[in-house]
């Protein structure tokens, strides 16, 4: 039998040779599986979820058209969201032929992954098309009920006869309730009164009073002046020298109406009472007769005056007025005749009875 032999270096070059073909399929078979043509996906999902080779499997049959040759480098976590209960995440980062993160939520975990892989085909080729939506499945036939059984119309059988009973009385009409009594306006009037005065000169006098009033239903305003024509005041020893002494005053006041024949408009026969309380302010004036020059002389007033009084309405809108006061003078002027005597000085209280007329509009 015939041998050879070998020369040592060849026999050193084949071993190297069958090292580097072992080292070459040994870094084949743990490369990462490539999801597609050039794309590296590395999938980290809980379980439950899509693995990572449904998910390959899935992204290569998207990408089945697509004429890119970039290599691209995907990594991919699935996890739940700790923030919002029942919500899924998607991180995405990308490397290689593009570069970036993504970053998805959505209901489930299902629904998350087809929607990564839609995100990462796009990424990877803008231009693909992606494969239509399954269709649903055909619902099953719908078997018509069975018939309704026909229902026997009922025996229809008379009532007995109801016992006769006397008919009832009709109820009674109810009576509409009585109108409410529309509220008082206020009302403005003019008022004419004479006046009979005692106290504020020399002796009883006759005077006038005009007022403008506004009246309520319990209430009364007033602003008047009142005049009293001149009386004259004699010395008692010198019966023919003396003084004529007059007074004009202005002032207002207010009453209030503690009781009224109520009615919303005044009519015949309507009466009110009422109780007032005034003041006035005005000037008292004296001329002195009997004497060789005659002089002239006024000074102030103030009188605070309390009153009753009534109204009685003779006809819409005329009524009788009439009131009984008494007043206290806040000043009391002397009026005298220079080196003769006292003509007049009003007295410490102020009677006065008024009565007249008052129309209101």
């Amino acid at each position: 039998m015939r041998s050879s032999v070998v020369p040592p270096r060849r026999r050193a070059i084949g071993e190297v040779a069958r090292v580097a073909a072992v080292a070459l399929m040994l870094m084949v078979m743990v490369r990462p599986a490539l999801a597609a043509p050039h794309v590296e996906l590395r999938w980290s999902s809980p379980a439950g979820c899509p693995s990572q080779a449904e998910v390959e499997g899935l992204l290569a049959e998207v990408l089945a058209t697509s004429e890119v040759t970039d290599r691209l480098v995907v990594d991919a976590t699935v996890r739940p969201m700790v923030e919002t209960e029942g919500r899924w995440a998607l991180d995405l980062r990308f490397s290689g032929a593009s570069s970036g993160t993504r970053n998805l939520t959505a209901s489930g975990c299902e629904p998350l992954t087809r929607s990564g892989i839609l995100v990462i085909a796009m990424v990877y080729d803008p231009l693909v098309t992606p494969p239509p939506p399954a269709e649903p499945p055909a619902p099953p036939p719908v078997e018509p009920p069975p018939p309704a059984p026909i229902a026997q119309p009922p025996t229809l059988v008379d009532p007995p006869p109801a016992p006769w009973r006397p008919p009832l009385a009709p109820p009674p009409v109810p009576q509409p309730p009585a109108p409410d009594e529309p509220p008082s306006r206020p009302r403005i009037g003019v008022a004419a009164m004479g006046l009979g005065d005692l106290g504020s000169l020399p002796r009883a006098a006759a005077g006038l009073r005009g007022d403008v009033r506004v009246r309520g239903e319990r209430w009364l305003a007033a602003l008047h002046l009142g005049y009293l024509p001149g009386v004259d005041a004699t010395l008692a020893d010198r019966p023919s020298t003396g003084g004529t002494v007059s007074a004009f005053t202005f002032g207002g006041g207010g009453c209030g109406i503690p009781w009224t024949t109520r009615a919303p408009e005044p009519a015949l026969g309507q009466l009110a009472l009422r109780a007032c309380l005034s003041a006035e302010a005005g000037r008292m004036t004296a001329s002195g007769f009997g004497v060789e020059r005659p002089a002239q002389g006024s000074a102030w007033l103030g009188v605070v005056e309390g009153s009753a009084g009534f109204d009685v309405w003779l006809a819409a809108p005329l009524a009788l007025v009439a009131e009984l006061g008494l007043g206290v003078p806040l000043t009391r002027p002397n009026f005298f005749l220079n080196n003769i005597g006292d003509v007049h000085r009003p007295g410490p209280v102020r009677g006065r009875l008024g009565l007249g007329l008052e129309a209101t509009f």
